[in-house]
């Protein structure tokens, strides 16, 4: 809720950085998710 307001009154170079950040942890998030599943994969 509070990067909602943040970026609500932020300028919008604010915005484009909360962007990417986004864009970087959901990019994290998948390759995490996709070398936990291969490893859980491999042994079972």
């Amino acid at each position: 809720m509070l990067m909602v307001r943040i970026a609500l009154v932020a300028p919008v170079y604010i915005n484009v950085l909360l962007g990417a950040a986004a864009v970087g942890f959901a990019i994290f998030l998948v390759a995490v998710s996709q070398n936990l599943f291969r490893e859980s994969k491999e042994k079972g």
